[in-house]
């Protein structure tokens, strides 16, 4: 079965190359389509660190795309010393 979550954020952008689109706008990354599908049909998951892209590019939480990662403690330690803004995080993939 496909993730619910990521099916709800595919949705809301219009579609997986639309998302694409997005997530590697707000991330300067070099995601593709096919990401998008693995994490859709063959992973069953979004990795932790596209998570909050998507959440920034549809507004369906990272949470509910990654629910295996501990968000609340990440949230919970509040700004770190430097910029470590979602917008500053440089995505590998």
């Amino acid at each position: 079965m496909s993730p619910p979550a990521l099916s709800k954020a595919i949705e809301v952008a219009h579609g997986q190359t639309a998302l694409v689109r997005k997530i590697n706008e707000l991330s300067g990354g070099s995601y593709t389509q096919a990401h998008i599908w693995n994490w859709l049909n063959r992973d069953k998951s979004v990795p932790a660190e596209a998570a909050p892209f998507i959440e920034l590019a549809t507004g369906v939480s990272r949470a509910a795309l990654c629910p295996a990662f501990p968000w609340g403690v990440v949230d919970s330690l509040g700004p770190v010393a430097g910029d470590c803004t979602v917008e500053s995080v440089a995505v590998s993939t």
